[in-house]
């Protein structure tokens, strides 16, 4: 039985109950504010960074300065998203 806005407003008032609009969000947080959409823009950049650490980490040469230039891809669309 499908009951009416009036009914179920009158049957949560008889229960002592109100009904609150929830505001839902589409963007579905995983953690803070990342969210699954923001993973799937960054993961392309960050699987280039990961192989170019490797390389560099393979050719001996990896330093904190090359991690940075690797990383930068990884930062600007995690910094623009």
């Amino acid at each position: 039985m499908i009951e009416s806005f009036r009914e179920r407003k009158d049957r949560l008032k008889g229960e002592g109950k109100i009904e609150l609009p929830l505001n839902i969000d589409s963007k579905k947080y995983l953690v803070g504010k990342i969210s699954f959409w923001d993973l799937v823009i960054v993961s392309p950049a960050l699987l280039i960074s990961i192989v170019g650490m490797v390389i560099f980490y393979n050719q001996g040469s990896l330093t904190r300065d090359t991690a940075l230039i690797c990383l930068t891809p990884t930062i600007t669309l995690t910094a623009f998203s």
